[in-house]
């Protein structure tokens, strides 16, 4: 069984080779942590590459897109499947029960999208009264998302909305917005950049200057949007589903079918023994 050539979403003429996951893969990762989860993926996608077939280069998924990270594990595991559907359960909003669905992930490349090259995207805005032009807006990539699961992690040592738990929350929020921005004039160090960008985010006006670029961004990065449909939030991926409708929501009025975020566990798609 062999995994055809991964273009990337984001950038399709970078072509990766997967080898097809063994019983030795699945002892590597029988152990995978929830709260591990982007560390898990890195060193899974960099585990599974076919060298041979890169020139024995490794392409470090480290800094691909979340998007293409999470297209990679979808990927590898359709091509490696028999069944490739996923067992997942949600609470209902109109029945308050639990549905369980199983979901033919291979439906899934409806939703994908792949191009040449993400597009340029530059913002101006204002910071303490002061106008900053060409700050590059991009999406995040494995290295953010690294950094944004630690810091939930760290708030969730804490109780649910204690005001450890919201300063920890709102201090991940801020970080994945300076995650996602390069200032012209920023430091060339990388931890240096990104002190300095939640420094100058915190001294924004916050219901002008700060929503404003929350905003800016936000419309940037749905410009961007590529691989599989997903959604980023509190520090995960979910997959977008379109699915049947609980009868309760369609008595109530609602359509046949409902989209649903559900949940994209990286034990779902990184084989295991």
């Amino acid at each position: 069984m062999n995994i055809p050539p991964y273009p990337r979403p984001s950038s399709v003429n970078d072509v990766v080779h997967f080898r097809t996951p063994t019983v030795e893969d699945g002892l590597l990762f029988c152990e995978l942590n929830e709260e591990q989860e982007e560390q898990n993926t890195t060193q899974f996608l960099n585990h599974i590459q076919n060298l041979d077939k890169q020139g024995g280069k490794l392409n470090d998924s480290l800094y691909w897109t979340g998007e293409d990270r999470r297209t990679a594990l979808w990927w590898i595991f359709i091509a490696t499947q028999e069944l490739p559907t996923a067992a997942v359960s949600y609470e209902c909003e109109h029945c308050k029960e639990e549905h369980y669905l199983d979901v033919n992930l291979a439906e899934l490349a409806n939703t994908a999208t792949a191009v040449k090259a993400l597009p340029k995207s530059e913002i101006t805005c204002f910071i303490a009264g002061e106008q900053v032009s060409k700050i590059k807006v991009q999406p995040l990539n494995g290295a953010a998302c690294e950094h944004i699961e630690t810091l939930r992690n760290i708030r969730d040592q804490y109780a649910y909305q204690s005001i450890e738990w919201r300063k920890a929350d709102t201090e991940m929020t801020l970080t994945e917005l300076v995650h996602c921005l390069t200032f012209p004039n920023q430091p060339s160090d990388q931890d240096e950049a990104l002190n300095w960008k939640l420094e100058r985010i915190k001294g924004m006006a916050l219901d002008t200057e700060f929503r404003t670029l929350y905003a800016q961004v936000e419309s940037e990065l749905r410009t961007m949007r590529h691989g599989i449909m997903t959604q980023y939030k509190d520090g995960r991926f979910l997959l977008v589903s379109n699915q049947k409708n609980c009868s309760a929501a369609v008595e109530a009025g609602e359509d046949q079918s409902k989209l649903l975020l559900l949940p994209f566990r990286h034990n779902d798609f990184i084989p295991t023994l």
